[in-house]
């Protein structure tokens, strides 16, 4: 009966060290997977912020662009607006040396027409000095 009370006891405690060193590797198994599954958490943390850093990274330098062409577009609309203001100041110049020289032909003719009646006039005059001259030396 010792025996068999020996042998029970050695064979319970074959099966309590067999499921100990069962419970001990799923334990040990459980443990690895938490190990790994931290991890992979902090991998993925690892890349969620250094995703997001490049991303404000990314947005920054999107703004900065942003800024440069909102500068390059100010100046392009100033440089239209010069050009428009100066196209329209040559366009009203124009309109301008247009009517001065309408004006300058209208002078130019009534000057030719006012010369040519001096001329008509002072011929008309020289033939009333000449008769006078003659008629002064005939009274003479």
């Amino acid at each position: 009966m010792q025996v068999k009370y020996e042998n029970e006891v050695k064979l319970l405690r074959y099966e309590a060290s067999s499921n100990l060193i069962a419970v001990s590797e799923e334990k040990l198994r459980v443990l690895h997977q938490k190990i790994a599954s931290i991890q992979k958490e902090k991998e993925l943390e690892e890349v969620r912020y250094v995703s997001k850093e490049a991303l404000r990274q990314g947005e920054l330098g999107f703004a900065n662009e942003l800024s440069v062409l909102q500068n390059k577009i100010e100046v392009a609309n100033n440089k239209v607006r010069s050009t428009y203001a100066n196209h329209a100041n040559e366009l009203k110049l124009k309109g301008e040396v247009i009517l001065l020289q309408t004006a300058i032909a209208d002078v130019v003719d009534k000057l030719k027409s006012v010369q040519a009646k001096h001329a008509i006039e002072e011929n008309s005059l020289q033939d009333t000095i000449t008769i006078s001259n003659e008629k002064l030396r005939f009274l003479q």
